[in-house]
Parts: structure tokens; C-alpha cells; sequence
């Protein structure tokens, strides 16, 4: 529930206490700004009144009792992507005078403290939404949080998958217990029916609303082959903005950009599970794995999280360090290293196939990248291999780690971050003691990827390609 602030003012006549009941609508959890067009409802007046553009509301034209209590609930479409239940107010007419009289809806803490209870962990983000697309009469849905985290096991380090489950009551969930600045995914499943799996980007908000779509058994099975069909959805940010501009990929198809309302449209030919990965500028990337059907044409909203704070635009010039570090450290021949010429003539259609033919290095046809290793290394475990830390533009980022049902492998390669026409450089380090100080990592002992972007560059100035 959005922290809804209610700012009431009672004007006095000498005909009876109050006339008019005036206030204002704003949500300072979710939006920060007015909550122009809420529909404002009062059970005791009977009446309800809509908010204009600057979120202020009134009720003119009362006659109340000084023993009333006068209720007022609001209702509006970011209010309604939190799941919970409607914000009610109480507000006493005896006492009032024309000084306003601030009202506020359940904090953060009292909403974690309704959720999951007063021993709830303040540093634990709250997750909550809705099912969605779940048919009348299907299996409960089970939901849980699934992240990784680094453990220490004797003289190294392991990363061991950990979870949280969700609470569910009619067609809304909670998750008490998800980490704070830790990527993790979201996986719902009916019975034995497809997984829904939606990453959930590293955030310091104590609240994340995401909204979980969800199939049954009877969707895998019925589902029609060879039939082309439309799936539209919207990009928005955690507040509920549009995000415009962003690009969208679903598995095997094209890649599409939301117009300026956050809206796209892609078309699709066969039913079946399929991963919707959606990038932003200034962004965290997102990848909603689900099973879609004619009867899932439209999505819910995929909600980003922020990763960089936005400045106001100034005119500097880069000077591509990164790129003089890779012709320094191309020098020492203490990894592998492809330039951007090297990476033209690869052809590649995925990032992912870049890396095929390097030595130690095996790649999925999913798109995962292993380092094949040898006893004692450190690192994630993967059959054949483990997986290697990455570093995008200096920046090391965390691969999306989902549910791996036994049927679809899941992508845990490169092609989280990146496309080869955005790549002007490639670093593969494959021990410990190959790899830079720049770049070693507590869990980087099975190697480290680096790979450096053409966006990460000032595009007035882009440098020659490395020789």
C-alpha cells in the first residue's frame, strides 16, 4: 500500500460546523506526487468526488454532527498495482478547525508489520503483486523467491542458491524475506504446469511490485502449433512511469523498442515457453521467462529498476581508459582477447557465440558460457564446468541465475548484457592467477569475462579499433 497522504481542511459557517471537507491525494511510497484522477470515496457521506490533476479533492455542501467520523477511502490505479487492500481514513469532526489536518496510510514498516508479522526483517525487501491469467478453477499457484549468495566452505567460497516462499491470498502474494541489493528471481508454477520465472534486479527499495503471469498444464497441452498471434505488453518503470525507447526481445524473434507510452507488440508463431528480455538506459536489465499461449496475449507490465542516478546533461569529453587498459593488458598474453575487428569478422548473431573456439571455453546452445576447470578452482559449478564473473565496462554484473525445470537450460551467458554490434572488446581470463588485479573477485577462481561496449564510450569520439 502506497503511503497515501491526505492533507483535510474543514471550512467553518455559522450554519453548521462544516460545509466543505477539502484535501489533497498524494502517494509518497510509490510515485512521490499527486495522485491525479483518484477517486475519493466516503462510505459515511455516501458521496464520492474525483482528484483534479494536482491530487485536491473536496466535499462541499455537508451537514455533520460534531460526533461524526467521517470515512474516506481512495482509489487509483498505482494504489491498485500495489495488491493490497484499499487506504481507508478516519477523520474525527470534533475539534476541527480551517487548519489542515494531515492524515497518513500505513508506513513501510507498518505494512511489513502487517504482511510478516513485528519480527520481520527491516532489511529484507518487501515483494508483493498479483497472479495474474489464472484460470477459474486451477491448482494453487506456489510461489518463491530464489537468489544466490556467497558462502564460505572451508578454504573457499561456494555460492549456494537460497529462497524465501510467498504467502497467498486469493489472487495476491507476499515475499517477506527477498534480499536488499541482491538480484533474485521470482518463480510461480501451477502444479506440474510451465514456470513463470521474472528476474527482480539488485534495489535498495524496501518495496517491489511485480506482478507474476502464470500457465497450467492444460496451456502445454492444448496449445495450438503453427499459429501466429500478437503478444503486446508495456515497460514501466518501479513508479509506474512508461519507460519509451526500451528495447524488447522475445526468444528467437526480432528485437522491438517501446513507443513513448512504454507499449510493444511482437508477433510470435507457436505456443511454448519462451524469455522476454527487456534493456533500458539506466536501467537494470530484466528477463521474464514464461509459457506463452493465444489465451496470454497480453502481458502484465514489466517493471525496471533503476541502476544509475540521472544528471542533468553536460558536455565532456571521454578519454576510452578502459580500452588503453585492454592494449596494456593484451600486451602481457596472460588472457585471451578479441578486438572489434576480430569480433566483425565472427559473424556472430548472439554474444554468446563469440566466445566459441576459444581454448578452456565451452558454450551451450542455450547460451551459457563455461570455463572448463580443474580440480580446486572456485566458481559456480556447472556440468563440464563452472561459470566465470563478468565485467561489463569495468562494472561487474551478475548473471540471472532461474529455476532450471530439466527441460529448457536456462541462459547464463553474456546474452543477459549484451549484443555483438554493441561490443568493441573482449577480455578472457581463465585462472585465478591470470587475471588482473583490477578484476579479481572473492568467487572469480573458475575466470572472469570482460567485456567492453561501444555505449560505454563517448560517442563523439570513438576511438580506432585495437591492434
Amino acid at each position: 500500500m502506497a503511503l497515501l497522504v491526505l492533507s483535510l481542511a474543514f471550512l467553518a459557517s455559522s450554519a453548521s460546523l462544516a460545509q466543505t471537507l477539502r484535501g489533497i491525494a498524494f502517494d509518497s511510497l510509490l510515485t512521490f506526487r499527486p495522485l491525479a484522477g483518484a477517486d475519493v470515496w466516503s462510505p459515511t457521506l455516501g458521496r464520492s468526488t474525483t482528484a483534479d490533476a494536482n491530487g485536491r479533492f473536496s466535499f462541499a455542501g455537508l451537514t455533520v454532527a460534531d460526533s461524526d467520523t467521517i470515512e474516506l477511502s481512495v482509489h487509483h490505479p498505482s494504489l491498485e498495482r500495489m495488491a493490497i487492500p484499499t487506504p481507508r481514513v478516519r477523520v474525527p469532526v470534533a475539534g476541527l478547525s480551517e487548519a489542515a489536518i494531515v492524515v497518513g496510510a500505513p508506513s513501510v514498516e507498518t505494512l511489513r508489520r502487517f504482511y510478516c508479522g513485528t519480527g520481520a526483517d527491516a532489511d529484507a525487501v518487501l515483494t508483493i503483486g498479483r497472479v495474474v491469467d489464472l484460470p477459474a478453477g486451477a491448482a494453487p499457484v506456489r510461489i518463491e523467491a530464489l537468489w544466490v549468495e556467497l558462502v564460505a566452505a572451508g578454504t573457499s567460497v561456494e555460492r549456494r542458491t537460497k529462497a524465501a516462499p510467498a504467502y497467498i491470498r486469493g489472487d495476491a502474494y507476499w515475499v517477506c524475506g527477498a534480499p536488499r541489493a541482491t538480484p533474485f528471481a521470482l518463480v510461480a508454477q501451477v502444479a506440474d504446469g510451465p514456470a513463470t520465472i521474472v528476474r527482480v534486479g539488485a534495489t535498495q527499495e524496501p518495496v517491489v511490485v511485480r506482478h507474476l503471469p502464470v500457465a497450467t498444464a492444460a496451456d502445454s497441452t492444448t496449445a495450438s502449433g503453427g499459429e501466429e498471434f500478437a503478444i503486446s505488453g508495456r515497460v514501466v518503470s518501479r513508479s509506474g512511469d512508461p519507460i519509451g525507447g526500451a528495447e524488447v526481445t522475445f526468444t528467437g524473434r526480432d528485437t522491438v523498442r517501446t513507443g513513448n507510452d512504454g507499449r510493444f507488440v511482437i508477433r510470435l508463431v507457436n505456443a511454448g515457453r519462451r524469455e522476454l528480455r527487456v534493456r533500458a538506459v539506466g536501467y537494470e536489465p530484466t528477463v521474464v521467462s514464461t509459457f506463452i499461449t493465444p489465451r496470454h496475449r497480453d502481458l502484465s507490465d514489466v517493471a525496471l529498476e533503476r541502476t544509475v542516478q540521472v544528471l542533468a546533461e553536460r558536455a565532456i569529453t571521454a578519454s576510452a581508459s578502459g580500452l588503453r587498459g585492454f592494449e596494456y593488458r593484451r600486451r602481457t598474453g596472460q588472457g585471451y582477447y578479441l578486438t572489434r575487428e576480430q569480433i566483425e569478422k565472427r559473424k556472430a548473431t548472439t554474444a554468446a557465440q563469440l566466445f566459441t573456439g576459444i581454448p578452456s571455453v565451452w558454450v551451450q546452445q542455450s547460451g551459457t558460457v563455461a570455463i572448463r576447470r580443474s580440480e580446486g578452482q572456485i566458481g559456480l559449478k556447472f556440468p563440464g564446468g563452472c561459470l566465470p564473473v563478468y565485467y561489463i565496462d569495468g562494472v561487474p554484473r551478475e548473471i540471472v541465475m532461474p529455476m532450471w525445470t530439466g527441460v529448457v537450460p536456462p541462459d547464463l551467458g553474456p546474452n543477459q548484457f549484451v549484443v555483438p554490434s554493441e561490443i568493441e572488446a573482449i577480455e578472457v581470463y581463465k585462472g585465478l592467477g591470470s587475471i588482473p588485479a583490477e578484476f579479481k573477485k572473492l568467487d572469480a577462481g573458475c575466470g572472469v569475462i570482460v567485456i567492453w561496449t561501444r555505449r560505454g564510450l563517448d560517442g563523439r569520439e570513438q576511438p580506432a579499433t585495437p591492434r
